[in-house]
């Protein structure tokens, strides 16, 4: 399934409780489990959030069904997943994605990404970090506050060297029509279900 609009086209979709989601009218969504397709375009944004401003990536993924996009925040642990794995994978092919998220902690929502059948794995982890900054933390009255910024840094690098330029390179004729329902980014209501508590290594 290659889901179908921002700067290159497309349809908007948003990502909750471990599904894709497709606006079909005013409070109705239609459910998907995965999206396929090659990445044409990959951007970062700013989003607010409950009175907060988030960054978000927002990727679109087409194959001659379709062209969808869906946002991931730069910090929370489904953008994370997401982007660990998109700087893994061979960028120029289709993959799969496929959204999942935490029984007990429905805000913690995860990706999966598979190429040729097989699971993408994260480019950098803890065992093997890379390049990539240490988690930062310091110490405000007795508890223990976290500092990402650095990895967010390094991060926001790496795409814009090493992603972005391979991604616009790809080319998908769709011949699908667009849905009834076009929504946009402004139509999704969360930024990876708020803040979550699972933290980068």
């Amino acid at each position: 399934m290659g889901l179908g609009n921002n700067a290159s086209g497309g349809t908007w979709l948003q990502i909750k409780e471990g599904k894709f989601q497709l606006k079909t009218g005013d409070n109705t969504f239609t459910e998907y489990n995965c999206l396929s397709g090659k990445i044409t375009n990959l951007y970062l944004a700013e989003k607010e959030w409950e009175g907060e401003t988030y960054k978000v990536v927002n990727i679109t993924v087409a194959d001659e069904g379709g062209r969808y996009n869906f946002s991931v925040n730069l910090s929370g642990s489904l953008g994370r997943a997401t982007l660990y794995k998109i700087c893994n994978a061979n960028l120029n092919e289709e993959m799969e994605f496929a959204p999942t998220t935490d029984r007990e902690n429905p805000k913690r929502q995860s990706m999966f990404i598979k190429q040729f059948g097989v699971n993408v794995k994260n480019k950098w982890t803890k065992d093997n970090p890379g390049d990539m900054p240490p988690l930062e933390s310091t110490t405000f009255k007795g508890k223990t506050i976290y500092d990402s910024s650095a990895q967010e840094e390094y991060l926001i690098k790496y795409l814009e060297e090493h992603v972005i330029p391979k991604v616009k390179q790809n080319k998908v004729e769709t011949t699908a029509p667009q849905p009834a329902y076009t929504s946009s980014s402004s139509d999704n209501d969360e930024i990876d279900g708020g803040t979550d508590d699972e933290l980068p290594f």
